[in-house]
């Protein structure tokens, strides 16, 4: 097996008026991480959190619905960027519509695999009102 070389993201929230700004952040970090020679690349839990800056007066339980219309396109973005970066990205996380806190890992090949989190915080569960996955995904 030969070297794999991976990037940590730091993500820093930044003002978010509208999709395309966080599909922008998202993708510079991503690029910067694969110039710097990065064949995996690892994103921070909950960086969708960004986008809840288009409806700033939700309350923590409307912030996860709010944030799962993103789904999709949160999913096509990851895959868009390990396909076409040619590398292996565990895109940080967003909530899905069953409340789950679900961390997509794309691949080049597209055989893209999906991990809820299985063990949450306090504050996922009273104020997300969010629901755990049951078993880990294991990825070959």
């Amino acid at each position: 097996m030969g070297t794999v070389r991976a990037a940590a993201v730091n993500f820093e929230i930044r003002p978010c008026s509208r999709w395309e700004q966080f599909e922008a952040h998202v993708t510079d970090l991503v690029c910067e991480s694969v110039e710097l020679g990065a064949d995996l690349v690892v994103l921070p839990e909950l960086i969708s959190l960004e986008l809840v800056q288009m409806q700033p007066n939700l309350s923590p339980k409307e912030m996860v619905p709010f944030i799962a219309e993103f789904w999709n396109d949160y999913v096509s973005l990851m895959e868009g960027l390990a396909t076409g970066c040619g590398i292996a990205l565990v895109g940080g996380s967003t909530f899905d519509k069953d409340r789950q806190n679900v961390s997509p890992i794309c691949f080049p090949s597209q055989e893209n695999q999906f991990q809820p989190k299985v063990a949450l915080t306090q504050w996922e569960i009273e104020e997300f009102g969010c629901k755990p996955g049951e078993e880990l995904t294991l990825c070959r």
